[in-house]
């Protein structure tokens, strides 16, 4: 393997990444628009009840009246919307520290999450997720 080779692709990959970067900033937070948008194109079926923006406005937790005993969220990644619908086997632990929410997932390909909310929001995102913790039984949710 030459080192020229390597080093010259990865300098190319680089100055690409930058440029990408600068051109095309993800600089719109979220908002209840974007997230109803995303997550009925995500999920058509689901029906959004409320949705509680992170203070950041990077992600938002959605309750949802349907599919029954789940929980709607959308993460901004670079210039998309990932979008999920978290059922109690999605979800290994949830912990709380001051204001800050820690998702933990059973899922390798999903990132583990950490939201901050409100003081306001975060009364109102918790119980969705102990009603999760009362379905699955091996979920750690530590206050």
């Amino acid at each position: 393997m030459d080192p020229v080779q390597v080093f010259g692709s990865l300098a190319a990959i680089i100055v690409t990444a930058l440029i990408a970067w600068r051109m095309f900033p993800a600089r719109t937070p979220l908002d209840d628009g974007i997230v109803k948008r995303n997550l009925a194109r995500y999920a058509p079926d689901a029906h959004i009840a409320a949705i509680y923006l992170s203070r950041d406005k990077k992600a938002a937790v959605a309750s949802l009246t349907s599919p029954a005993s789940s929980i709607g969220l959308a993460v901004r990644m670079g210039d998309r919307v990932v979008c999920r619908i978290l059922q109690a086997t999605d979800i290994k632990s949830v912990q709380v520290s001051g204001e800050t929410l820690f998702l933990t997932f059973d899922d390798f390909t999903q990132p583990n999450i950490k939201l901050e909310f409100s003081p306001a929001a975060l009364t109102e995102v918790l119980p969705l997720f102990d009603a999760l913790t009362t379905v699955n039984g091996e979920l750690t949710h530590a206050a």
